[in-house]
């Protein structure tokens, strides 16, 4: 509704578009570990180590799944967006910003589940307000400075707004609570997401290298971005086994069972 009043319909369309393809990955990635975080860190509010081991457990298996996948979103933008049509072209920045913004989010993401499980909804229910109050008044700010500029600092104005509320107060507000509450060191959260963001970085790394490559520079978008979507995940997803001991070790023995059922029902497979 803030949106609609602020700026024009072609805007929000724009927006909504980057927004829904940011969102899905974010919630097909978080929406398991977080239906269970809840009943989990209210199992553990009086036994401060196990909670602690928890909140890691959740960081490290949501930055797993989110980091890389927002990383190669971001990277693809420009194709995905073109592939849909010129006319949708303008999104493509706004979803490298969204993608961004919503990597630092996913620290984020289980402060408020542990505020509940500690017997703390009233703070959880402030910090949401303060957030609303916020992003409406910066949502408010951008609106008036980009009402009379093109569509495209339109929706960079809308994008730029979200990721300044993300990124000045929900990031640092919602990560002190949760390393505070958890016993989370700073140290520990570093080490914890470390894998995810090495894998994002080559991610980013290999699908510039492969969109500036003399084969793809004046390829189709759909051709270039089946490149880039399978050199992404190939380079992402070694470099995650490679550093996510734990990770690995499940893949090989999922695989080696595999292997066994296919051995023992070969009319299965």
């Amino acid at each position: 509704m803030v949106l609609g009043v602020l700026f024009g319909p072609v805007a929000v369309g724009l927006y909504r578009v980057a927004d829904r393809a940011v969102d899905s990955v974010v919630t097909t990635a978080t929406a398991s570990v977080q239906a269970v975080s809840l009943p989990e860190f209210s199992r553990l509010q009086k036994e401060p180590d196990e909670l602690r081991k928890s909140v890691l457990t959740c960081i490290r298996l949501t930055s797993a799944a989110t980091l890389p996948a927002l990383a190669g979103l971001a990277a693809v933008g420009v194709p995905l967006m073109a592939l849909i049509g010129p006319k949708w072209s303008p999104a493509s920045e706004v979803v490298k910003i969204l993608s961004a913004l919503s990597c630092l989010l996913v620290f984020t993401f289980f402060t408020g589940p542990l505020l509940q499980a500690l017997g703390r909804p009233r703070h959880l229910a402030a910090l949401e307000w303060a957030r609303t109050v916020l992003s409406v008044a910066l949502l408010a700010a951008a609106g008036l400075w980009v009402q009379d500029r093109s569509v495209q600092w339109q929706i960079s104005g809308i994008a730029g707004a979200r990721f300044a509320t993300g990124a000045l107060f929900v990031v640092p507000v919602f990560v002190y609570l949760l390393m505070r509450l958890s016993g989370v060191s700073l140290r520990e959260l570093v080490v914890a997401v470390m894998p995810s963001a090495v894998s994002a970085l080559a991610i980013v790394g290999v699908v510039a290298a492969v969109g500036s490559s003399p084969w793809f520079r004046t390829a189709k978008p759909l051709a270039l971005l089946a490149a880039d979507v399978a050199a992404g995940a190939v380079v992402g997803i070694a470099v995650l086994l490679a550093l996510e001991g734990d990770l690995r070790r499940s893949t090989v023995a999922l695989l080696k069972k595999g292997l066994r059922r296919t051995a023992e029902f070969p009319e299965v497979a």
